[in-house]
């Protein structure tokens, strides 16, 4: 199956996808900080991408904003001429990328395509072009080039905090290795999973709790619903019960209120501790959504597969690819 093919690529894309574009980093830096507000945007993967980019902007101190491009024209009517837009896309054709980029473009101000895919129509429009290099994904969802847009932004990350990226990039690199190793304990997980699912997180973690439920919807065709972990319990929690699958990616701030959920579940713990169901160990904290989402991308994979779907090829969805 070429999902499972392009997952198994991702230690090597990381590396590939850090040594590509690594060199354009100070670049991207200098038009950042030289720009009163940033837009990011992408569709679908690409969107969730665009919100890891501005948690790691604004950590930073830069202004940033994302949202999907389907939305573009509620946010840019109130751009300014110093503002800047930064767009995600795998294949750089997608038609609402495409109108959200020649939108920005018509009020003559800088944009910056990061793709897959060169030669595309994005690259085009662009001012600057950043290039993944993660290979030809074929599969509809979209898995080792969501990894490699995560790549990007943990390299401005290291860029703008002055870290050595080398070592850290291979360490990550070797942990989603780890993870890939011990597909058969999550294969097993999705055995167990129920119709309806629900993913928990807090803070950056809330980027993979949306990618994860976007993979198990258009894969295996199941109803998942992401929530803030604070969140649920101001409503949700209503319709959690044994009939449930809940998913929690720990970390610090929320481990008081995973005592609490126990209440009315037992929950699945993707972390790095000693009751964790799923193993994620990084000390990295903004590393974190590079690995925690390949759990959940093998896990829709092998769901799809128990549910007769082929997770290559939702019946109802469509990718661009080109010569990638």
């Amino acid at each position: 199956m070429l999902m499972h093919d392009e997952i198994m690529e991702e230690p090597e894309v990381i590396l590939k996808t850090y040594r590509s574009v690594w060199q354009s980093i100070p670049r991207i830096r200098h038009e950042m900080e030289n720009s009163r507000l940033i837009f990011i945007t992408g569709d679908g993967s690409s969107f969730h991408a665009s919100l890891y980019l501005e948690h790691i902007l604004m950590d930073n101190s830069l202004n940033a904003r994302a949202f999907p491009a389907t939305e573009y024209d509620h946010y840019f009517k109130n751009s300014d001429k110093n503002d800047l837009a930064i767009i995600f896309s795998q294949s750089g054709e997608n038609v609402d990328v495409l109108n959200a980029a020649r939108a920005w473009k018509e009020k003559g101000k800088r944009l910056i395509s990061i793709v897959n895919n060169e030669g595309s129509s994005l690259e085009e429009i662009s001012d600057i072009s950043v290039f993944l290099r993660a290979g030809k994904e074929m599969a509809i969802p979209a898995t080792k080039t969501y990894v490699s847009m995560l790549i990007f932004s943990y390299s401005l990350h290291l860029s703008l905090n002055g870290i050595e990226g080398d070592e850290r990039i291979s360490l990550i690199s070797q942990r989603v290795k780890e993870i890939i190793k011990n597909e058969r304990i999550l294969e097993e997980i999705s055995e167990r999973i129920n119709e309806r699912i629900f993913i928990l997180a807090s803070g950056l973690d809330y980027v993979t709790a949306l990618e994860g439920s976007l993979k198990l919807m258009e894969t295996a065709g199941v109803i998942s619903m992401p929530f803030y972990m604070g969140e649920v319990f101001h409503g949700p929690i209503e319709i959690i019960d044994e009939n449930s699958t809940v998913f929690v990616i720990e970390n610090d701030r929320i481990k008081g209120s995973i005592e609490k959920l126990l209440k009315y579940t037992k929950p699945l713990i993707i972390g790095d501790g000693i009751k964790s169901d799923i193993l994620i160990q990084c000390k990295f904290k903004e590393a974190g959504p590079i690995l925690n989402v390949v759990p959940f991308q093998l896990i829709s994979y092998f769901l799809a597969l128990r549910r007769g779907r082929d997770p290559d090829r939702p019946p109802r969805l469509k990718k661009v690819v080109t010569h990638g």
